[in-house]
């Protein structure tokens, strides 16, 4: 076939129905449950190997599955290579038939076993259009003796698929701002098995890749922890500009026990949050608070503050983090380790029963206190923590995520002793981010034309790939932050603007990967039925549409807050601009208002007011600059 080199492969295996089901451990039970449906195809054996595949191939892989119907299986295949591998081969198109096109549409799973730590990308493409971007991390580059190994799922819609052949296309992308081979050697994964599911009912979730929830901290200047109207008020401004606002993402609330003067609308703030349908994981007391009594005890009073904080705030949080970096600032008052033990046991006798008690902030020694000093960098030490604990945790920046010592992912798999398919425990991170310091030239030293805002895009790409819920730190924070700080009348956040760019004017901002990445990823509900109308003129273009009914979320567990929004959003992962014109399928035949926020750097620029008639469903257009995304957030109007 020209310079591709192609590996035909008829399956003629009997045929076999497999109902796979299972639980995913994450904290949000609305979407809990991984869909299951009867197989087309799978090729290799779900046994954490890769031994029945051959080595990577040269040049682009064509596998051909023969026409038996569903449940062609095939267990021995050493002509189609173990993974993909952008210097060998970038692709591989899998070609397969459909008697019928499952109206509830597919599954498309694929465990990875091994892969780079660099953060690879494999593109989905269904008959030529986008279904997806999974983000994929591994160990391979660290000294871990433990392996990293995760399914990731993808929903693809009925509307992708037809009757007769079809083409399911895997690709190896480059980051976004690389376009040199100098790194290629880096972007490689190896797989165990690849499968592909014709749904029984209507999925709950548009799985793409992992359930990603995004959050940050919501502070109004780096070295602030006001809780109060302008805090909420920012918060109304800002999470509907971040993209995570309606669907169960979470924000981090430092409610530290000795900052409460300066809160005095923490119970405003929560109720926000909750109106906003966002989650909330807090940090009050914790073992950095305190010593132990002589009996080994927490003293009465921490314990009583401790009872009075949630019985007043209690029902407005889902996650309780434990502590905040427990080593790293030189306590002289507590942060020792059996001080976490006794806050940790306590917690579990009185908190209420919807509240999960998360891990502390983890940063693994390297600090000025603790007791016994840096006591959190012996794994064995934070074995007994994690064991009282429900989420694990673990802080990360810039490219300390992978860092052999100290590293977040790596340290974790230490302190779990590996995985079988994700990880024993959903993971929540409560800090993660960049500063301007961050940069490909001072990290693996990928070629990039925007170097530092690559290391944002890559830390915030693993943890897609690794974590159920990570936060941005913070909001505003200097150096760190995704806004800039402002002066003044908080009151009308019009002229809001994002950080400083870290690489110059002109060039991407932290917001602008974050909303990317939000769109595509962490909006969650029930997916809308929609089509793409310019298919044709993107065939193989990185064009992606997520458009998700918030109001089929199950109610967050204690507030049990809900929303009415519909979220439609557009997402172009290409380089250069490219326009999307899809035709969706609305829950009620009738009018919806809103709000679009497009690309800006001014939140009054970047917001408009819409009001749309979706009688006949809506057909919407977007024109997208690179990496460029537009969120559409829309009710239904009231009409007698």
């Amino acid at each position: 076939m020209n310079l591709k080199s192609m590996w035909t492969l008829c399956f003629s295996i009997c045929l076999t129905s497999v109902l796979a089901s299972a639980q995913e451990q994450t904290a949000n039970n609305s979407q809990s449950e991984i869909p299951s449906g009867k197989i087309v195809w799978r090729i290799g054996v779900p046994d954490n190997q890769s031994s029945e595949f051959g080595d990577f191939k040269k040049g682009p892989e064509e596998v051909r599955i023969a026409s038996l119907g569903l449940g062609a299986m095939m267990e021995s295949c050493p002509q189609i290579s173990k993974g993909l591998k952008l210097t060998s081969n970038p692709s591989m198109d899998i070609i397969y038939p459909l008697d019928n096109v499952p109206k509830n549409g597919v599954l498309f799973s694929v465990k990875i076993i091994g892969a780079e730590k660099s953060g690879a990308q494999m593109a989905v493409f269904s008959n030529g259009t986008m279904a997806g971007l999974i983000q994929i991390w591994g160990v391979s580059g660290t000294n871990s003796l433990y392996s990293w190994r995760k399914t990731y799922r993808l929903y693809i819609p009925a509307e992708m698929l037809k009757q007769g052949e079809n083409v399911l296309r895997l690709a190896t992308i480059r980051p976004m701002w690389c376009d040199k081979p100098n790194s290629d050697h880096l972007f490689w994964w190896q797989w165990d098995y690849l499968k592909l599911e014709a749904l029984d009912k209507p999925v709950a979730e548009p799985w793409h890749g992992s359930m990603a929830y995004l959050g940050t901290t919501v502070k109004m200047s780096e070295h602030g922890f006001d809780i109060n109207d302008d805090t909420i008020c920012l918060a109304d401004f800002a999470l509907r500009w971040l993209g995570i606002a309606y669907s169960g993402n979470t924000i981090r609330a430092d409610f530290w026990w000795d900052v409460k003067s300066a809160q005095p609308k923490r119970l405003e703030y929560l109720k926000k949050l909750a109106d906003m349908n966002m989650s909330v994981v807090v940090d009050n007391i914790s073992g950095g608070h305190f010593r132990n009594d002589p009996d080994g005890n927490m003293p009465q009073r921490m314990k009583d503050d401790m009872k009075s904080f949630l019985e007043q705030y209690g029902k407005y949080i889902q996650f309780y983090e434990l502590g905040n970096e427990p080593c790293m600032f030189g306590n002289k008052d507590g942060g020792g380790y059996k001080e976490y033990l006794s806050l940790a046991k306590y917690l579990n006798e009185i908190k209420p029963a919807h509240m999960k008690l998360t891990a502390p902030g983890w940063a693994y020694g390297g600090g000025k206190g603790g007791l016994p000093l840096n006591w959190d960098a012996d794994v064995n030490n934070r074995r007994e923590i994690e064991k009282l604990c429900e989420l694990t945790n673990g802080h990360s920046y810039g490219f300390s995520y992978s860092d052999n010592r100290g590293g977040s992912f790596v340290e974790n798999l230490e302190t779990y002793q590996g995985t079988q398919d994700g990880w024993a425990k959903p993971y929540l991170n409560t800090e993660t981010g960049t500063n301007n310091w961050h940069s490909e030239e001072n990290g693996p030293r990928i070629p990039s034309t925007q170097p530092k805002i690559q290391s944002f895009d890559r830390i915030m790409r693993a943890h897609v790939a690794v974590v159920d819920r990570t936060m941005q730190h913070a909001l505003i924070f200097g150096e760190y932050g995704m806004l800039a700080e402002r002066k003044g009348n908080w009151a009308n956040l019009e002229d809001l603007a994002v950080n400083t760019p870290p690489d110059g004017e002109g060039k991407d901002s932290r917001l602008k990967v974050f909303r990317r990445l939000a769109l595509a990823y962490a909006t969650h509900g029930a997916p809308l039925a929609y089509k793409v109308l310019n298919a044709q003129d993107n065939q193989s273009k990185m064009l992606y549409f997520r458009a998700v009914d918030t109001s089929k979320i199950t109610p967050l567990e204690g507030s049990g807050a809900t929303s009415k929004k519909v979220l439609l959003n557009f997402v172009n992962f290409e380089n250069s601009p490219a326009t999307l014109k899809v035709h969706v399928d609305m829950p009620q035949k009738s009018e919806y208002a809103g709000e679009r926020f497009g690309p800006a750097n001014i939140f009054k620029d970047a917001r408009s007011e819409v009001k749309l008639d979706a009688k006949n469903g809506l057909d919407i257009e977007e024109k997208l600059g690179p990496g460029e995304s537009v969120q559409y957030i829309l009710e239904p109007v009231n009409t007698k």
